[in-house]
């Protein structure tokens, strides 16, 4: 019995960690950071100020809902008209593999404006590559999901180091 204590304690523990994004701070149309890069089974929480929110997009259709995506939802703040409120309303996804994940805020003209983040990026120029698509759309309405749904994000089939840049 004493050996399997000695084998628990031998196998190393693997902690989730909680990787914090601001949403709006300073007035600033932005997401800060605005790439994480997190491991299976970590968590994102993004933490808002007034008029802002978050939804999944892609990458290939900007400022659009994925299908299945996760949003945030209209958040309820008690003074909308107060920007500078504290940030107070939070929303937290699950991180089930490591495929590139973007996210925009569905307010107004904010992704349109660069709003725009990601998770697991695999390197710069993809964040700068959207921005430019992103510079065409101008003029394109956002589209707002309309439920809160978070949804499990597929397996991801091949691994890569994140930290690698081309």
């Amino acid at each position: 019995m004493k050996y399997a204590y000695a084998i628990a304690a031998a196998v190393p523990v693997v902690l989730a960690e909680l990787h914090d994004v601001t949403v709006g701070d300073d007035r600033q149309l932005q997401f800060d950071p605005q790439v994480v890069t997190a491991a299976v089974g970590d968590q994102v929480r993004f933490t808002f100020y007034p008029d802002h929110d978050v939804a999944q997009g892609a990458f290939s259709s900007p400022c659009t809902p994925s299908d299945g995506g996760f949003y945030s939802g209209r958040l309820n703040f008690t003074d909308n008209t107060n920007l500078d409120a504290e940030a107070t309303q939070q929303f937290t996804i699950d991180v089930t593999n490591t495929d590139p994940i973007w996210y925009y805020c569905t307010t107004a003209q904010h992704c349109q404006s660069g709003m725009v983040g990601g998770i697991n990026i695999p390197y710069e120029p993809l964040l700068y590559a959207l921005h430019h698509m992103i510079d065409r759309l101008i003029d394109q309405t956002v589209i707002t999901p309309s439920t809160r749904t978070l949804r499990q994000l597929r397996q991801h089939q091949e691994m890569y180091d994140p930290r690698e840049r081309w």
